[in-house]
């Protein structure tokens, strides 16, 4: 049903939470055209109507390209050993006669490390903002990957917060979502500007005037919750 001031649909759920219209009580017409025209280098922002999509070039960092190469140049030396004819030690066991199946196994661990490096490299993440719902997906291959939805219900909350990740020993904070208890996280390996960007869009296309950062509390299974 639309709102009688603004005309943009309010989901059914909010108007029975006590919502009559998120975009008329926050006072604001979301999204801001020079923050989403200002962008930020890795996201790719898209509106149609009322839904807001950010595509992300979430990708690895330096940690993901070092992993990529180390993992090709590996693959390169295992090919080598098998084209020059070395001796095929598989589990400490010497293989007198390889045939292509040892081969296989033997230029598979070096691939998987390889090819995991590559999905991350490649890896974008689509986050959907519409009246009624916060969508994060995480695409590995255009329509492979999976993906968090949380339903608009109330008063949606975007903050940094740590939900167990960490790097280099150290807790990372991931982008967080929340809207009447519920929440959804994401990012938490993405660049520090990058992420406060986010915060910083989700927060002005559902009206959040100040979003509020939570407390560093972990809980004892390390997940911040």
């Amino acid at each position: 049903m639309p709102c009688r001031i603004c005309g943009r649909p309010v989901p059914l759920a909010l108007r029975r939470a006590g919502v009559s219209c998120p975009w008329c009580e926050s006072g604001r017409r979301p999204p801001r055209p020079e923050l989403l025209s200002g962008g930020h280098p890795k996201v790719a922002a898209e509106q149609s109507g009322d839904e807001v999509v950010l595509l992300v070039r979430s990708g690895g960092g330096l940690f993901a390209w070092i992993w990529t190469g180390a993992s090709l140049l590996l693959l390169g030396v295992f090919a080598a050993a098998v084209l020059l004819g070395a001796e095929l030690h598989i589990n400490g066991r010497l293989i007198r006669e390889p045939g292509p199946e040892h081969y296989a196994v033997f230029l598979l661990v070096p691939a998987l490390f390889a090819l995991g490096g590559g999905a991350t490299l490649a890896a974008r993440r689509r986050i959907t903002l519409s009246p009624s719902s916060v969508r994060s997906e995480l695409l590995l291959l255009p329509r492979v990957g999976w993906s968090e939805r949380l339903a608009v219900t109330g008063p949606v909350n975007p903050f940094l917060a740590h939900r167990g990740a960490s790097m280099n020993n150290r807790p990372v904070e991931a982008v967080v979502v929340s809207s009447s208890g519920k929440e959804i996280s994401f990012g938490s390996f993405m660049g520090e500007d990058l992420k406060a960007y986010l915060v910083a869009v989700i927060a002005d296309y559902y009206g959040t005037d100040d979003p509020a950062g939570a407390p560093f509390i972990t809980g004892q299974d390390g997940s911040g919750r």
